[in-house]
């Protein structure tokens, strides 16, 4: 035992952090961890049936009125109560028995629970279009979910009122029955439901949408964070890892009856070429050795049964040893890969997304790129081309899809920032972004928050002659590091080739301004160093706005609006979403705020507020000398986000 300690050590770190784990015999093969893998087995959202105790027959308290400490103590001492009761009067076992005495006879529902905070206006709208998404439901649907009474259910107006209406969090619940093809999924929901506001003694407001987009066919649940007298929702730690599964799986079981033999047979077979961390994996990643070999050289089981396994555990180490998982090292010996865990949750994203890409029509440049999660987070910064959304359905966490500038498909999970900048109309696809972390001083915590620089589209920048662009960040790097610019990749297409043949066309310029020098030519090949101060003047353009697009004709374009240049007047103020700066022919600057209805250019010479920041502009008297006094008006401008943080800070 403690010899493979080590290793299945590996295995649970990489679970706790989030990475998936399956769920149990699910079948089914190339599809979503919400539909066929713990992939927050043992986390504080979910639970997997193996691991939980019988059904849950306790109320798991009402509400806790001001925390959630109430809730979980209160829980167990109903539990205890229930016992006792059940204890004096010999109550009969019945449909919960069994359960009780063979948890494997049970139905099987994978059962995931979070929730979103109230955080960026219209985030909450947005989750709810991407659930009524087209293409999700059955065919002929019209998008539209149900709730207790009725079956047209406008969840993104739902969802918006809730968020309006100044609800501190809405909880998310994604049900996804074993047996979901022979199961009606909204009366589940309404009977679950049912369950779950008796269980909590309360009435909730809640809707659902059916989703048939997989191979198994699944429910989303919204459901609202206050209950009806006001009070915020709050559950029990206990009911959201094991008790809402459970029940979920009474009431298939009393549906359906009994999960059978065959179920368990065609589950495990399902599991053996699942591009996913399987139960299969599980149990061989319990019988190897510290170093994680495992060795299937013991002697044949006599029972078919056995035998069966046994030819499922080769068949899946021969595919895990088909996608370099597992080495043989021997007759019927395998080592492990260390990375077993994160590389399969890594191949079960990418089919996630490949889902959401073909579900949307949408195609990337380069399909042989390879694909990488990629968080924003302190440190991390990255540059690519936006292609569109995605959605991790084993998080149910949605992703905005970049081509990168370093030849890699980044899954980017959205951040509250990029959930803003895409309902504000920012990142669509096409455009060229730079995202990075950046730490905020709130008081005395230290968060951060998503810069998002756009860059406009590739064939602007390239057609840009003078000012500074991202691609000379990306040329003065290649010749800090290599003494040359990128050159032309054969093997490769799309956009990052198209990239870096576009940074490569940007040395004349840059040699002409000097911010690359030509130190010498050997035959064909030209060699640059990077001139004295040059990264710290293109990378102060950039910062400044000195970048594509550079008229409010292309602003226009990008922004679907128009550009209303401003006259200042007395008493005038606009605040909006800065989307960029513009200078005209006639060399007049803008800074461009997004107003609503449409783009407001400010005239000024100001640089200094970042693109996404919300900013204010509002006229003021300024005096003047010219041989006498006289009053002027002008335009200032507030960076509003960083007064906020000085706010906090004193």
């Amino acid at each position: 035992m403690s010899a493979r300690r080590p290793y299945a050590e590996h295995e649970s770190a990489q679970l706790q952090a989030g990475q998936p784990a399956d769920h149990g015999d699910q079948s089914g093969s190339r599809r979503g961890v919400e539909i066929s893998s713990p992939a927050f087995a043992r986390g504080a959202g979910s639970s997997t049936p193996e691991q939980d105790a019988p059904a849950m027959r306790a109320r798991p308290s009402r509400i806790a009125r001001d925390h959630g400490g109430r809730s979980a103590s209160a829980l167990r001492r109903i539990s205890v109560e229930l016992a006792r009761r059940q204890q004096r009067h010999h109550r009969a076992r019945g449909a919960v028995a069994f359960t009780r005495a063979s948890p494997a006879l049970q139905q099987r529902s994978l059962v995931k629970i979070s929730f979103a905070r109230n955080k960026g206006r219209g985030a909450w709208r947005a989750q709810g279009r991407y659930l009524s998404r087209a293409g999700a439901q059955r065919e002929g649907q019209r998008g539209l979910g149900f709730d207790a009474a009725r079956e047209d259910v406008d969840v993104p107006e739902r969802l918006d009122a809730w968020q309006k209406a100044g609800d501190p969090r809405h909880w998310k619940i994604v049900v996804s029955p074993e047996a979901g093809t022979r199961v009606d999924l909204p009366s589940h929901a309404r009977q679950l439901m049912m369950q779950i506001e008796s269980d909590l003694g309360i009435k909730l407001e809640w809707a659902a949408i059916d989703h048939h987009d997989t191979s198994h066919p699944h429910l989303h649940v919204v459901v609202r964070g206050v209950d009806d007298h006001g009070n915020q929702l709050f559950l029990a730690r206990d009911y959201i890892q094991t008790g809402i599964r459970a029940r979920s799986q009474e009431i298939l079981t009393r549906t359906l009856g009994h999960r059978q033999e065959h179920d368990h047979r065609q589950a495990r077979e399902n599991a053996v070429e699942a591009p996913r961390f399987t139960e299969i994996d599980r149990s061989l990643v319990a019988r190897a050795d510290a170093i994680g070999t495992v060795s299937l050289n013991d002697a044949v089981p006599p029972k078919p049964e056995a035998q069966e396994r046994r030819r499922q555990d080769l068949r899946r180490l021969q595919y895990l040893e088909s996608l370099e998982l597992a080495e043989r090292v021997g007759a019927r010996r395998w080592k492990l890969s260390p990375n077993l865990v994160p590389a399969l949750r890594q191949i079960q994203l990418a089919g996630d997304v490949q889902r959401s890409l073909a579900r949307s029509r949408m195609l990337v440049s380069d399909r042989n790129a390879p694909v990488v999660l990629t968080r924003i987070a302190p440190g991390v910064e990255i540059t690519g081309r936006v292609t569109g959304g995605g959605i991790d359905e084993s998080r149910d966490e949605p992703l905005l899809i970049l081509e990168g500038t370093d030849g890699r498909r980044h899954l980017v999970p959205q951040t509250p920032d990029i959930v803003a900048a895409r309902t504000a109309g920012q990142l669509r696809p096409g455009s060229v972004v730079t995202l990075r972390a950046e730490w905020r001083t709130r008081g005395a915590i230290r968060v951060t928050r998503t810069a998002i620089l756009e860059h406009g589209l590739l064939r602007d920048l390239k057609r840009t002659e003078t000012a500074s662009t991202i691609l000379d960040r990306d040329a003065l790097r290649s010749v800090r590091r290599t003494g040359d610019f990128p050159s032309a990749v054969a093997e490769r297409r799309g956009f990052f080739r198209q990239w870096r043949a576009a940074v490569r066309a940007r040395a004349p310029v840059l040699e002409r301004e000097g911010l690359v020098i030509r130190s010498q030519d050997v035959g064909s090949k030209r060699a640059y160093e990077v001139g004295r101060g040059a990264e710290r003047m293109v990378e102060g353009r950039i910062s400044r706005g000195e970048r594509v697009p550079t008229t409010l004709r292309e602003l226009e374009r990008i922004h679907g609006k128009e550009a209303v240049p401003l006259q200042a007047a007395p008493g005038r103020t606009y605040q909006g979403s800065v989307v960029g700066y513009a200078i005209e022919d006639d060399g007049q600057s803008y800074i461009v705020l997004d107003t609503g209805s449409e783009l407001s250019a400010v005239p000024t010479d100001q640089r200094d507020i970042e693109p996404g920041h919300t900013a204010r502009a509002r006229t003021e008297h300024s005096t003047a000398r010219e041989g006498r006094d006289r009053r002027t008006l002008v335009w200032a401008i507030d960076d509003l986000e960083h007064e906020r943080d000085r706010g906090r800070g004193r």
